[in-house]
């Protein structure tokens, strides 16, 4: 009964926030479990949880506050996060990209994906995958073999014969 009590007032205090509400619950019933309080009636008990729910709110919407800003200022002063932002259409292209290239496995589909994203050496994108620099750099000449061998197959008189290129990024 009080459950359903202490949700509805954390609900009512957050207002437009639902996703917030079970958080505010939760963290309300920590706050009762760490200082239970002794309530001679059943409106003492609900006083005492629509302000212990009520605090619970407000610091849970000032710490989202707070983080947002917190990720705002890092995200403005850091040029690299500001960079990723703006490369994630290429990211996201490049990924279509390697998903459209037909005749190769998994494992070759992500490395070159890898290869691809990072800009990585073969010694990075090895030690990512768990093999050699050699081994990594045969998969992705294996994988490429395929893929244009794939490509040649499945070419159609009005398409070029070649696999789909995945966009490089631009050095600056």
């Amino acid at each position: 009964m009080r459950c359903a009590f202490v949700e509805q007032e954390a609900a009512r205090r957050l207002g437009r926030r639902r996703d917030l509400v079970d958080d505010a619950a939760q963290e309300a019933w920590i706050r009762v479990a760490r200082g239970p309080r002794r309530c001679p009636d059943a409106a003492s008990l609900d006083a005492w949880l629509r302000r212990v729910v009520r605090s619970a709110a407000i610091d849970l919407l000032r710490s989202e506050l707070a983080r947002r800003a917190r990720e705002e200022r890092v995200a403005t002063g850091r040029p690299e996060a500001v960079a990723f932002l703006e490369d994630f259409e290429l990211l996201e292209e490049i990924r279509h990209g390697v998903a459209r290239i037909g005749g190769v496995s998994d494992d070759e589909r992500a490395a070159l994906e890898l290869r691809a994203r990072m800009d990585a050496t073969l010694a990075q994108l090895g030690r990512l995958l768990g093999l050699g620099a050699a081994a990594v750099d045969s998969r992705l000449r294996r994988a490429a073999e395929r893929a244009r061998a794939h490509a040649h197959a499945t070419a159609r008189p009005d398409v070029a014969p070649h696999a789909p290129a995945i966009p490089q990024r631009t050095r600056q």
